[in-house]
């Protein structure tokens, strides 16, 4: 096994090296402009769907998913259609979540205001801080107990994290980046635990509080469409600072670099690839909280594990998925990812790679937007990241591809 990540570890070195090369991201934009003086509005579309989805963190979740994709750019086709979705889900982990989201461009694409607030009350898991599942505690609740690597615990939340940009050059933004969440009404599930291991790893993690931050959002995109794309790149630097002067009660900088080359090989064929770095950085040695770390697994990145099982102050991801039509408005993808986590960049280190691989079918639900709706398997390939030493693994449905 310790050969397979060595050899993922090796291909997805090589994988970031076309993607951030000069002559896939930064080649000058060689499309004519199009006079858009003369033309039409298009059309408005709205889209309303029951949604079920299901993640091993969430368990079934059953809602409704809203979207209005308008044309803010006054006809101009070289523009991406404007867009404001509402997600509202209710899941069988008794998981409430009501989450509004939007993307508005403008003519030319000189503006683009991007944006989502959260509003939930969520169960979840804290696996502790680290690159190893190593917590390991006994659960007791209702008169029976139970061996788990993570501690069982709810909270309510809100959170608004948005974008300002606006265009400095073709296909170049750069503007405002803001970040809020609040997370309170902490509350273990469990009636009594039992640490065998790890328990300063979770006691010293803080969970509740108020943290807030701005910053510096600098975006290339040529992505005709941003929820599924054929081909394109999106490259996005972000760094925001966490403090006192915005009423935070964590201090700490954050920088993150999301780099994503779109290939469309043959047909409606699509070759994704994804190189993720996220740095968090404490000030005057503060604890960043749970939070704001930076997590593995889930439904976006590397699929196979629970999204926290490995989480730290930084992180390092490479994923790649191969999309393909195979009959009218089904789809099938195949996809494998790595990634670690680590306190300080000094960590960092080639074997301590944690490799996901899978595969799944996709059903296109709206196909002038490119929707997908997706069923995915994954198999996280650390052996030690389960309970007594399994390897985790998981199904996804979700509305949306994970990049």
């Amino acid at each position: 096994m310790r050969s397979f990540n060595y050899i993922l570890t090796i291909c997805f070195v090589l994988l970031a090296l076309l993607l951030c090369s000069p002559t896939s991201i930064w080649a000058q934009d060689k499309t004519a402009i199009e006079d858009t003086s003369t033309l039409k509005k298009r059309k408005k579309q709205l889209l309303a769907l029951p949604v079920i989805s299901s993640s091993p963190e969430t368990g079934f979740v059953f809602g409704a998913l809203g979207g209005y994709y308008f044309d803010l750019a006054q006809g101009d086709t070289t523009a991406r259609m404007s867009q404001i979705q509402l997600i509202t889900a209710y899941s069988t982990n008794g998981q409430l979540n009501f989450r509004p989201g939007w993307e508005l461009v403008t003519k030319n694409e000189d503006y683009i205001l991007r944006g989502k607030i959260s509003i939930a009350q969520f169960p979840d898991k804290n696996y502790g801080i680290g690159n190893e599942a190593d917590v390991l505690l006994v659960d007791f609740e209702d008169g029976a107990s139970e061996t788990l690597n993570y501690l069982r615990y709810s909270v309510n939340r809100y959170s608004l994290r948005s974008s300002f940009l606006k265009k400095i050059a073709p296909h170049l933004y750069a503007g405002l980046q803001v970040e809020f969440e609040n997370v309170y009404n902490f509350k273990i599930l469990a009636d009594s635990l039992q640490y065998l291991s790890g328990q300063t790893e979770i006691d010293n993690l803080p969970i509740e509080g108020f943290r807030s931050g701005a910053g510096l959002n600098i975006s290339y995109d040529t992505r005709t469409n941003s929820l599924n794309p054929l081909d394109g790149s999106f490259v996005e630097l972000k760094t925001v600072i966490f403090g006192k002067w915005l009423g935070s009660d964590f201090r700490y900088n954050a920088i993150s670099l999301d780099a994503r080359k779109y290939f469309n090989t043959i047909g409606q064929h699509t070759l994704a690839l994804q190189f993720l770095l996220r740095h968090n950085y404490p000030q005057n040695g503060t604890v960043i909280p749970l939070r704001g770390l930076a997590q593995l697994g889930g439904t976006d990145l590397i699929r196979g594990y629970r999204r926290g099982t490995f989480q730290d102050n930084s992180m390092t991801v490479a994923q790649i998925e191969y999309r393909m039509p195979v009959w009218e408005f089904i789809g099938l993808v195949g996809f494998a990812g790595i990634g670690q986590v680590y306190e300080e960049t000094k960590d960092w280190q080639f074997d301590r790679f944690k490799a996901g691989v899978g595969g799944g079918i996709r059903f296109m639900i709206s196909k002038q937007q490119r929707i997908n709706f997706r069923i995915d398997y994954a198999l996280g390939l650390d052996q030690n990241s389960g309970i007594g030493g399994k390897a985790q693994s998981g199904f996804y449905l979700f509305v949306g591809e994970a990049f």
